[in-house]
């Protein structure tokens, strides 16, 4: 199980760049690649909290400690959320002078493209999150094996799909995919660990209280405050 969640993921990022290569040309490649660097960018900053609080999260768990369970989870999520929605915006809006500046002017995108990779991004941002506290409990097998499948599959459909469709139009089954893997691993964590929408509350109260603290804190020692 621990190899099958890299090698879906593979299968979503290499393959589809083979993909592309192959059926339309090495010019898309390029475009798609310097284009998906820009949109991971985001996803990458929200894995690095929440692969810090994988140990935390596993402690936790084994110390029977749900309260603080749930808050580093939801912490991830939070996170994922607050970095992925803003810059999938800026993104969106500004992609194309991101994009010329890191080409130097020699790749263009269309904002088709930048829509689709943004909003894959926001939604695989999103499960990451989720799943790091399944993988913190050793869960992983209850979600990979639709990973799997579903990378599979949505490689296949990309495949068939670029042969008639538009590079953007096409990309859009990846889109598709990270939908589903939202619901599913959402779906196995709030039945594997018995989050409810109690807990969710309690969490949150808590996070929130915890910023307000952390917020005056920071006010307070602040050379200007």
């Amino acid at each position: 199980a621990a190899l099958l969640l890299p090698l879906s993921g593979a299968l979503s990022l290499q393959g589809a760049t083979f993909v592309i290569g192959v059926v339309v040309s090495p010019a898309a490649v390029a475009v798609f690649s310097a284009t998906r660097i820009l949109t991971r960018f985001p996803l990458q900053v929200a894995s690095i909290l929440a692969r810090a609080t994988l140990p935390e999260l596993t402690i936790s768990q084994a110390q029977g400690a749900t309260g603080k369970f749930d808050i580093l989870a939801l912490t991830n999520v939070y996170f994922a959320i607050a970095v992925t929605i803003p810059a999938a915006v800026l993104i969106i809006l500004f992609g194309d002078i991101f994009l010329h500046i890191l080409s130097k002017g020699h790749l263009v995108a269309t904002l088709g493209l930048f829509i689709v990779l943004s909003v894959s991004m926001v939604l695989q941002t999103y499960w990451n999150s989720v799943a790091i506290a399944l993988i913190a409990l050793n869960l992983q097998h209850r979600f990979v094996q639709y990973s799997l499948s579903f990378a599979v599959a949505s490689l296949a459909f990309f495949t068939v799909m670029l042969h008639f469709w538009s590079l953007p139009s096409a990309f859009v089954v990846f889109v598709v995919f990270d939908l589903l893997l939202s619901i599913v691993v959402t779906r196995t964590w709030m039945r594997e660990t018995g989050f409810d929408l109690l807990r969710f509350r309690v969490a949150t109260d808590e996070i929130g209280r915890l910023i307000v603290v952390l917020g005056a804190r920071f006010f307070k020692t602040s050379p200007t405050g």
